[in-house]
């Protein structure tokens, strides 16, 4: 598998399976992992799993360590950070997933380019769930729109006001707006 990112060594998985770190309270789905592991042989490994200098734990790449096994790697690469203390090493972990839920995705300029990107682009290496195309023709000319499927905004909607009141942020979903708009 290529690697495109900088790191400090390679390390075997069952070395990195040891380095979990037990105060992560970050889950990832099966469904994630599986689409991870998807996107990791379409682009290769852009990041690496970051270690903490002061403990020794993994503060960020628990869902790329799951991937990696699944797709059957044996080692991955790792960068090591410093943290003055055990607060700005947690914090860093915590801030690694929930900070990702702030983004606004345009799904309006993700359709302006996809017709860029020829028919063979799996649309997983996106890594949206639930994402899918209609194709809708107009005379000669096929337009393409993006969307998560009505069966699954509201099991999307409920997750992310969970993980919104979970995590305490008072943060608009303007994504949210234009599911249900």
């Amino acid at each position: 598998m290529l690697i495109h990112c900088k790191y400090d060594e390679m390390m075997s998985l069952e070395v990195l399976d040891q380095k979990r770190n037990p105060k992560n309270p970050n889950k990832h789905k099966k469904e994630q992992v599986e689409r991870l592991a998807k996107i990791f042989k379409y682009q290769g490994i852009r990041w690496p799993i970051v270690i903490s200098k002061r403990s020794g734990f993994i503060t960020k790449g628990h869902g790329r360590l799951m991937a990696a096994h699944l797709c059957e790697l044996k080692e991955f690469p790792v960068h090591y950070q410093e943290y003055k203390d055990e607060a700005q090493e947690y914090s860093d972990m915590i801030s690694d997933n929930s900070i990702a839920s702030w983004a606004e995705l345009s799904l309006e300029e993700i359709n302006a380019e996809f017709v860029n990107f020829g028919p063979d682009l799996d649309l997983d290496v996106f890594g949206i769930e639930n994402f899918k195309v209609d194709v809708a023709e107009h005379g000669s000319q096929k337009t393409l729109s993006f969307k998560i499927p009505a069966e699954a905004e509201e099991s999307f909607i409920s997750r992310m006001n969970a993980k919104k009141l979970e995590l305490g942020l008072d943060t608009h979903f303007k994504l949210f707006d234009r599911l249900l708009g």
